[in-house]
């Protein structure tokens, strides 16, 4: 998910080098958590108390819409690398269009 996403990427070190989960919190409740923070109990909807009740190693953020939205461009912008066609649609999604380079690749 994004929101995980722009606190700890998948792709970055401390992604792998950690053993602490990973929430991130909308009103003071849980709106998604990675593998680590499920597997200690953490679900969605819970309250941050829960969460430092369960699983008190588990690193809390709170949603930081800014940062996906930035996210979302920063993918944009490296997509038109591959195509000029990069369009931002709603809800964190990005479309590209790269049938022109799949047709020169097959001629």
């Amino acid at each position: 998910m994004l929101c995980l996403e722009v606190f700890r990427p998948k792709w970055s070190h401390d992604a792998h080098d950690t053993a602490d989960g990973l929430a991130v919190l909308e009103k003071e409740r849980v709106v998604a958590a990675d593998k680590l923070a499920c597997d200690a109990g953490v679900c969605l909807g819970m309250r941050r108390g829960g969460v430092l009740t369960l699983a008190p190693s588990t690193v809390m953020h709170e949603r930081d819409s800014t940062a996906e939205v930035n996210a979302v461009r920063e993918i944009a912008t490296g997509l038109l690398n591959l195509s000029p066609q990069v369009v931002l649609a709603e809800e964190s999604t990005v479309l590209v269009d790269l049938s022109a380079r799949c047709a020169a690749r097959t001629a």
